[in-house]
């Protein structure tokens, strides 16, 4: 099942070919923006393992940059582990984009343009009503 297709950027959009049963079409959405959530987690955490990676030593207790990435590190950690989590119980689709919402909305990783596009999929599949 493909939900859309990569630009140049290797980024993926929607696709809008055929109109599907709208129960199917809200799915299919869900779908699109779970897997899109987890390629932003996925990519922030490797940029901040490789920060980590390549911070200089010596680190010291007292280095604010080195602690707000390991608070960072801690957090996409924290959203992937919550992902996880939902994929082991069956939900419904009003509970998937309430979930996904919500992760969306509480997530300092996902913001902007990114956050923008992410509830623009949700609502024009019918899965968000507000906001």
């Amino acid at each position: 099942l493909s939900l859309g297709n990569r630009t140049d950027a290797g980024e993926e959009t929607m696709s809008s070919t055929h109109e599907p049963h709208p129960v199917h079409r809200e799915a299919e959405i869900a779908e699109f923006v779970w897997k899109q959530i987890r390629i932003v987690l996925e990519k922030e955490r490797d940029r901040i393992y490789e920060e980590i990676r390549g911070y200089p030593p010596p680190i010291s207790a007292c280095d604010e940059q080195f602690n707000y990435l390991l608070e960072q590190r801690a957090q996409v950690s924290r959203e992937l582990a919550r992902m996880n989590e939902a994929t082991r119980t069956p939900i419904s689709l009003m509970a998937c984009s309430k979930f996904l919402d919500e992760l969306v909305a509480s997530s300092d990783l996902i913001a902007g343009e990114t956050e923008q596009k992410l509830r623009s999929y949700l609502r024009e599949g019918g899965c968000l009503t507000t906001r």
